[in-house]
């Protein structure tokens, strides 16, 4: 809300639930206003600024284009066999996953959630754990072997898994004869660190978008555990 209130910036305004009301030489000018919208700063940047009384309905019709995308979502669910699926990993012989994207179709702000589909003998990701993001997994269909830590577990249909942020680190391996297929939830903090025991590196990103790779942040990369340095080295 606040976001769509910054948009306007050189004339009076009230906020009310359903509706922004900006007033500009004595008329009033009301456009719809969706509370849980939320522009990007491209997208105000973009936005008219003016004090003129002409020019005020336009930034409302802006400001009711913008705010009306969450409107447009048709349902705030998705049935899962009909996610679309919109990203692969793959890597060498060990590494191969679809998944379906679907925080952005049911309109998340704060939660991440993706449906990933592992075939037999692989795994989505590496041996991980996160030390700012919690995840949660739950199992839809097939079997597998979960590591979290230094112990394993058979998992199917049915279990829901926890790891915390800073947890153990922990992977998903589809150890069955079908497609291991698991919904994943997450939170979004956009500043994370990451560690993977089996090849001894560590990663950090900053400024990540929901449903991105790490790669596509801010600032992300990957060291080395035995590259690290004294706090003071150089200084």
């Amino acid at each position: 809300m606040l976001m769509c209130m910054a948009v306007i910036v050189a004339m009076p305004m009230v906020m009310r639930v359903g509706a922004v009301e900006v007033f500009a030489g004595g008329t009033r000018h009301t456009a719809p206003y969706h509370p849980g919208c939320g522009l990007s700063p491209r997208a105000a940047a973009a936005a008219p600024r003016t004090d003129s009384a002409s020019g005020v309905a336009s930034v409302a019709r802006f400001v009711s284009s913008r705010c009306s995308e969450v409107e447009k979502l048709e349902k705030p669910f998705i049935n899962l066999f009909e996610a679309p699926f919109t990203r692969t990993n793959q890597h060498g012989e060990h590494f191969e996953a679809r998944m379906a994207p679907i925080g952005p179709l049911v309109g998340a702000k704060k939660l991440g959630y993706n449906l990933t589909v592992v075939p037999p003998g692989k795994r989505a990701f590496p041996f991980h754990n996160h030390h700012a993001n919690e995840e949660m997994f739950l199992i839809l269909e097939g079997e597998g072997t979960l590591r979290f830590g230094e112990q394993s577990w058979p998992v199917r249909a049915g279990d829901c898994i926890s790891c915390p942020a800073g947890g153990p680190a922990h992977q998903l391996i589809n150890t069955g004869t079908i497609e291991l297929r698991y919904f994943a939830v997450s939170t979004t903090i956009d500043t994370d660190i990451f560690q993977y025991p089996d090849s001894g590196k560590f990663g950090a990103v900053g400024g990540r978008l929901p449903g991105t790779r790490p790669q596509e942040a801010t600032f992300s990369g990957f060291f080395d555990e035995d590259s690290r340095v004294d706090y003071w080295k150089g200084e």
